[in-house]
């Protein structure tokens, strides 16, 4: 048994991409392990937008004005995604991964899902080994 390690910020995590008709993908994703307190701030910066946008549409719908469909923000999951690993070209060969990549990575919808599960599963504590059954 190892002793606990004092500010560990992230963890690795391992990601499996199934896209229909491909063979299952691989990546790593290094994500931070956000702070009680961060968790707790960040909920309460989600429930007032909650509440703002809620009362924002019920003010439109009063006045008979249309309401503009939700946006999903989770660009707080984005900016906890610290680096990815096992990405390839269409070769086969490794790439480099930098930010702006990520950011590109991040608009693959089925990586996506992927990422915020696993960004879910950090923040909760899950083990890995947990959360693959």
């Amino acid at each position: 048994m190892a002793a606990y390690v004092i500010g560990i910020p992230s963890v690795t995590k391992t990601i499996t991409i199934h896209k229909p008709g491909r063979e299952e993908e691989t990546l790593t994703a290094d994500i931070r392990v956000r702070s009680v307190d961060e968790q707790e701030a960040l909920n309460k910066k989600q429930n007032k937008e909650f509440a703002d946008r809620l009362a924002k549409e019920k003010k439109l719908r009063e006045e008979g004005k249309p309401v503009p469909a939700e946006r999903n923000s989770n660009a707080h999951v984005r900016e906890d995604i610290l680096s990815l690993g096992g990405v390839a070209d269409a070769n086969g060969n490794d790439v480099t991964v930098t930010p702006e990549l990520i950011d590109s990575i991040w608009q693959d919808p089925f990586v996506y899902m992927a990422l915020i599960r696993a960004w879910g599963e950090v923040q909760r504590g899950v083990q890995e080994e947990t959360a693959k059954n």
